[in-house]
């Protein structure tokens, strides 16, 4: 422990000193002696140029960032002045620091107790790592969107790396890829750096699906092909691609705007059947809209969007339940997606509407389908069944 040649600083104390001795003692345990210690390294490393910091301000320039004045270390910025006092630091230090920091003071025509300031917050700001980090933060996303445009291996960042060897290890054998085969590949000892975990595969896959043009088969989210081959199939089956991403794709791999619509959509499907189906709890949209695939939390959280649009209204308290009043629906978006259901769904609904075997009309009977219920709603004309009639709700 460096404690000889050590005299008692005896400078003004700057506002931040508690919260300094509060982050010493909480590292080390006491404050004495060990702020005079903090404050010696915080000084030296405040004071000291470091080759990182060239560096990075060398990233800066080439991202076309202006260099801040307030972003570098030895500029004295200002700073609000949290309290005012007339207390002094007591604290030792190592006398060569001190006289460093009275001829620097001398230097910038500061006063002394402002170049402790800033070596007090340099440090409580995290140092050079904390200063290193703050200027990176500023460039990343452009540095990573400059590499995403490389072709060259070389200059590709960690992730861009990563996509393209999974793209690789799940098209090398087949043409088509399952949802548990980007597991076995994230298992891979040629994919680096990161776990295989819910968040990585939420990740990494729509980057893998977007670089190779795969998307969902139409009937099975889980299976991924190309885009081509999935038009064909939709084509020879009469899936409607141009619908809804959620009728074909996973709840899970859609972006918040996608999943908050497709259930907005798949709602207003349901309630186009009957009264009987106009409130939905969450148990109904986890079973019957989401396939089982979200989390009840998720499901209330995706809920609340949901309610957002008019038409759409949390009917209780826990936010458990919701409620579709078709009529007061007045974004023609929702009601265009709802009729432009696939085939399946197009058949359930009209199965449900006209009733199941049992309660199956004469051949001379009219029944209604369920496009012309979407077309009786987006052209606000009520709807009759039959001998039945029936308002929107």
């Amino acid at each position: 422990m460096r404690l000889s040649n050590r005299e008692q600083l005896g400078w003004k104390q700057p506002p931040e000193w508690n919260k300094f001795e509060t982050a010493v003692e909480k590292e080390y345990g006491s404050t004495t002696p060990y702020c005079g210690i903090v404050l010696e390294d915080a000084w030296r490393e405040y004071h000291t140029r470091h080759r990182l910091e060239d560096i990075i301000n060398d990233l800066i320039d080439a991202a076309g960032w202006p260099q801040q004045s307030n972003g570098e270390k030895n500029s004295l910025r200002s700073r609000p002045v949290t309290s005012d006092t007339d207390g002094r630091v007591w604290i030792c230090v190592d006398q060569d620091v001190k006289t460093d920091m009275e001829a620097y003071a001398a230097e910038i025509n500061s006063p002394k107790h402002e170049v402790l300031r800033a070596v007090v917050n340099w440090y409580l700001e995290g140092g050079l790592v904390g200063k290193a980090t703050e200027k990176l933060e500023l460039v990343i996303d452009d540095v990573v969107s400059s590499l995403e445009s490389c072709d060259d291996d070389r200059s590709l960042g960690a992730v861009q790396r990563r996509t393209r060897t999974l793209c690789r290890l799940l098209t090398s054998d087949t043409a088509e890829f399952a949802r548990d085969d980007l597991n076995t590949a994230l298992n891979s000892s040629e994919v680096k750096g990161i776990s295989n975990s819910e968040h990585t595969r939420e990740k990494y896959l729509p980057k893998v699906l977007d670089r190779i043009d795969y998307q969902p088969h139409p009937n099975n989210p889980d299976l991924f092909l190309p885009a081509e081959r999935v038009k064909t199939l939709a084509k020879n089956t009469g899936f409607v691609l141009n619908g809804p991403k959620i009728d074909h794709w996973a709840p899970e791999d859609l972006d918040e705007d996608e999943l908050i619509h497709g259930v907005r959509v798949k709602l207003v499907r349901e309630a186009i059947v009957g009264t009987d189906f106009t409130e939905f709890t969450t148990a109904n949209i986890e079973r019957d809209v989401l396939d089982g695939r979200l989390s009840s939390q998720k499901i209330v959280s995706v809920m609340e969007s949901v309610a957002v649009a008019n038409g759409f209204k949390i009917k209780n308290s826990d936010g458990k339940k919701i409620a579709v009043n078709l009529q007061h629906i007045d974004d023609s978006m929702i009601l265009k997606d709802a009729k432009a259901a696939t085939e399946r769904a197009r058949s359930d609904c009209d199965d449900r509407i006209n009733g199941d075997s049992q309660n199956e009309k004469s051949d001379g009977e009219n029944s209604v389908t369920s496009d012309e219920q979407m077309d009786a709603i987006m052209s606000s004309t009520p709807v009759t069944n039959g001998n039945k009639g029936r308002e929107s709700d």
